[in-house]
């Protein structure tokens, strides 16, 4: 079943992706900020009940993966972080692994947004710029109901559940409250499709 990366907001053209480390070595943190009471579930003005959790980056992309490659991902301490900055536009693929045994992952923005996954649309989204929680889920309903084209992304197989979270974290050292876990269908052989969506 497809799943979809949708960038709501303004993005603002001069970010880029700068290192979370400190020379001392500092290790990056799950953050809070003003989407913090966004954890759980939201009631909105019109009733509706919305379940999202955040996960946020401490200033690089955030990685797309299968939970159970997790460990393979080596972030800061080899060159996996480097190449997922090394990516271009919303959204790409980077390698990751043994040489001889290399897999994929998906490289989201290369703004440090909090990223959260709304089941309703079975989509990735990223708090870029919104006012309110509320505001948030607003603009992603109104958004994809007024999206006549979606770009389409890079493609990325995966046979369970995904992980979430900073590029820079080696996965092995990315704690409960560091991660985005999604499950997924797991009778499903067909890959996640990565639909780039665009919302100003």
């Amino acid at each position: 079943m497809p799943v979809a990366v949708v960038l709501p907001g303004a993005l603002n053209p001069l970010a880029g992706c700068v290192p979370p480390f400190d020379r001392c070595g500092a290790r990056a943190r799950h953050a809070t900020g003003p989407w913090a009471s966004s954890q759980g579930t939201q009631i909105l003005e019109n009733g509706d009940a919305v379940d999202l959790t955040w996960v946020e980056s401490a200033g690089a992309p955030v990685i797309v993966k299968e939970e159970s490659l997790r460990n393979l991902w080596g972030g800061y301490v080899n060159s996996d972080y480097e190449n997922a900055c090394e990516v271009d536009g919303y959204a790409g693929l980077v390698t990751f692994g043994e040489p001889t045994a290399t897999v994929t992952g998906l490289v989201i923005n290369e703004i440090p947004a909090p990223t959260a996954f709304m089941e309703e649309y079975r989509s990735i989204v990223q708090w870029i710029s919104s006012s309110s929680d509320a505001r948030f889920v607003e603009m992603v309903r109104e958004g994809i109901a007024s999206v006549s084209m979606w770009d389409e992304g890079p493609i990325v197989r995966v046979n369970g559940p995904l992980a979430i979270f900073d590029a820079a974290l080696p996965g092995t050292e990315a704690g409960a409250d560091e991660l985005l876990l999604v499950e997924i269908e797991s009778d499903t052989p067909a890959p996640a499709r990565e639909s780039i969506g665009w919302i100003p």
